[in-house]
């Protein structure tokens, strides 16, 4: 039984790559237990909020490792749940207002997110996602992995393809 604390940070997670206004890392592999009192915590601000980006979302990928499919053993990296900037509140799917109960009085709450990830819900918690029973023998979801992913507008492509023209 453990609580896993992820957050896009360049200290605990690796830099991917950087290309054209896009920005990718991804967290280190994690394992969830059965047990209801066991769960990952992502949180972090709302870059398109600020105006760092125009949008960032995070995504759990399975990251299990696959002996049969090829000669070598690989990792299938299967993103089931995604949550983005896009998505309302209303919705109960976007970053917004997702850290509210969290910080209900500070005036920069409304800046960041916050989202729980488990086995289960069983207080039927809002902002909580949940990792699916196995449904294929080679997707367990035993090990996990959380994607991170943010567009900025420092230098957008369709800028730099119409000063051309």
């Amino acid at each position: 039984m453990g609580r896993h604390k992820l957050q896009r940070n360049p200290e605990q997670h690796r830099r991917l790559r950087r290309q054209q206004g896009c920005h990718l890392s991804e967290s280190d592999p994690f394992a969830l237990e059965e047990d209801p009192d066991d769960f990952a915590i992502i949180f972090g601000p709302i870059h398109s909020l600020t105006g760092k980006t125009i949008y960032s979302s995070f995504v759990v990928y399975s990251n299990d490792i696959v002996k049969d499919l090829l000669p070598y053993e690989s990792r299938i990296l299967y993103g089931f749940l995604s949550i983005n900037s896009e998505n309302s509140a209303e919705s109960r799917l976007g970053m917004l207002e997702s850290a509210e109960r969290f910080l209900p009085d500070d005036p920069e709450g409304e800046y960041f997110y916050v989202w729980k990830v488990a086995r289960s819900n069983p207080n039927d918690e809002g902002y909580c996602l949940l990792v699916p029973e196995p449904t294929m023998k080679r997707i367990t979801y035993d090990e996990l992995k959380i994607g991170f992913r943010a567009y900025s507008m420092s230098k957008p492509l369709w800028v730099r393809l119409t000063k051309r023209y």
